[in-house]
């Protein structure tokens, strides 16, 4: 009997021993079963924590590579060498990185320029990229900025005295930096709560911001903040057939205090539009541009260009186009192409509609910013034998057509194009060269302000050239205009 149960035991022991528990899906050795269900909640669990510990490492190398960027040259997007080119009016002489959360693009003054991002500015200097930086507000750090003008006001007791005024969206904020905190003030402006101000300008006693959404430019008046009155209206007196602006969001403005005159960018037309500061009117006869549908002339290139401005103290306007091979040229006063600054290479592609921020800190240095947040400094050299293309034709149109009126997103019809046309074409380009001293800053001189004055039409006749300009002018002048 006991060998019997010796044997029993022996044999379902074998057994045990023997059975292959692998082989039977969700079960277990002790007698506890999973499911079909339990195993794919098992493997589904698994596969999650591999995603996220996937996504984990991904987000620390970001985060790495944006911390601390690289900044060794041969990464660099300038592949020609810096100041290598005799024959061009700029020269490359500095690139350097900045925050990458760089938006705008400021002149402080002659060495210093600020870049604005989400939540902070930052104070740059061109001579050792030292860098100052300063945090917004709570209430304006999760704000993302859209148009800034730095105002060096002569009175020191003025809000504006060196003062940003920067827009978000539709608010428009005075900001001053003070060692190391920022004193911000919000400007009661009678703005429209579907406004977005893209643009900045500032002259005499006025305040000039370009909206948008409206496809206007609001002015006012710097002392008392109160709305003088709208630029670029259908109902203007002297017939301004209204802005066409780009689908992509860009407004360029600037003034000149050398001609008293406010400029901007009608990017649709390929045009850059005049108006008289004081009353508000369109200036036809100082305002230019024309297409690349037009095989003659230097238009401006792209859908819809020009689409940021600058002044130099010359009265010469710098702007900026988008495109996959962004531009920046110079051009008089007449709408003569002067110069290009940037060469091809030395700026990065980009992707059709981008373009790089200007800020002309004095007549021979202006600054670039890329949207990757790349500084680039250009010095202007004055070459005599830099040869500019010249227009083909100098006909004046006899007749104007009617213009039409569309929508700032519309394609510009024909014959608004048409009607746009300048009132004359320059026969011959005039090369500038430099002046025996360095005019005064952009932003402001110091100097008592007096009233704007209303440009006389015998002043808007002198902007024609003269029939026969001399081929080339005598050198360290600059060329004059025909009283």
């Amino acid at each position: 009997m006991t060998q019997k149960i010796q044997k029993t035991y022996s044999e379902s022991d074998s057994c045990k021993s023997s059975f292959d528990w692998s082989k039977t899906p969700g079960s277990s050795r002790y007698g506890s079963t999973l499911g079909p269900a339990s195993v794919e909640m098992k493997r589904s669990i698994t596969l999650l924590v591999l995603a996220l510990v996937t996504m984990l490492a991904l987000a620390v190398g970001l985060a790495m590579i944006w911390l601390f960027p690289h900044k060794d040259s041969s990464t660099s997007p300038v592949s020609v060498p810096i100041g290598s080119d005799s024959s061009r009016d700029y020269l490359l002489i500095r690139h350097f990185q900045v925050n990458r959360n760089a938006l705008l693009l400021s002149r402080i003054d002659h060495e210093h320029f600020c870049v604005i991002g989400k939540g902070a500015m930052y104070r740059y200097s061109i001579a050792d990229e030292s860098k100052e930086s300063w945090t917004f507000p709570r209430e304006l750090a999760e704000l993302e900025p859209t148009a800034v003008c730095y105002i060096d006001f002569p009175e020191t007791n003025n809000l504006f005295f060196k003062a940003f005024v920067i827009a978000f969206g539709n608010s428009v904020y005075c900001v001053r930096p003070e060692q190391k905190q920022l004193t911000v003030n919000k400007l009661p402006l009678d703005i429209p709560p579907e406004s977005k101000i893209l643009s900045i300008a500032w002259g005499e006693n006025n305040l000039f911001l370009a909206d948008y959404a409206k496809a206007q430019v609001h002015k006012y008046n710097i002392t008392d903040l109160k709305k003088r009155n709208v630029l670029g209206a259908t109902s203007d007196a002297n017939g301004f057939p209204g802005f066409h602006l780009s689908k992509t969001p860009c407004f360029g403005l600037t003034y000149s205090r050398k001609d008293d005159i406010l400029y901007a960018a009608n990017s649709a037309m390929f045009r850059v539009e005049a108006f008289n500061p004081e009353s508000g009117l369109w200036l036809k006869e100082a305002s230019w541009g024309e297409g690349p549908w037009q095989a003659e002339g230097l238009g401006f290139t792209g859908c819809c260009n020009p689409v940021g401005l600058d002044m130099l103290n010359t009265g010469q306007i710098v702007t900026t186009e988008k495109g996959k091979d962004p531009l920046v040229r110079v051009f008089n006063s007449n709408g003569s192409l002067v110069c290009q600054v940037n060469a091809l290479g030395e700026t990065p592609p980009m992707d059709g509609k981008s373009w790089l921020r200007i800020a002309v800190l004095n007549d021979s240095k202006l600054v670039l910013l890329s949207p990757r947040g790349t500084v680039y400094v250009y010095e202007r050299v004055f070459n005599p034998d830099h040869a500019v293309p010249q227009p083909t034709s100098d006909k004046v149109p006899q007749s104007e057509p009617a213009v039409s009126v569309v929508s700032q997103d519309q394609e510009a019809p024909k014959d608004a194009r048409a009607a746009l046309a300048p009132a004359f074409k320059p026969s011959q380009v005039s090369k500038p060269t430099p002046a025996s001293s360095p005019a005064a800053s952009v932003s402001g001189t110091g100097k008592e302000i007096h009233p704007p004055q209303a440009p006389s039409a015998a002043k808007t006749k002198s902007a024609d050239p003269p029939a026969n300009p001399p081929a080339s002018p005598s050198a360290g002048a600059l060329p004059k205009e025909k009283k």
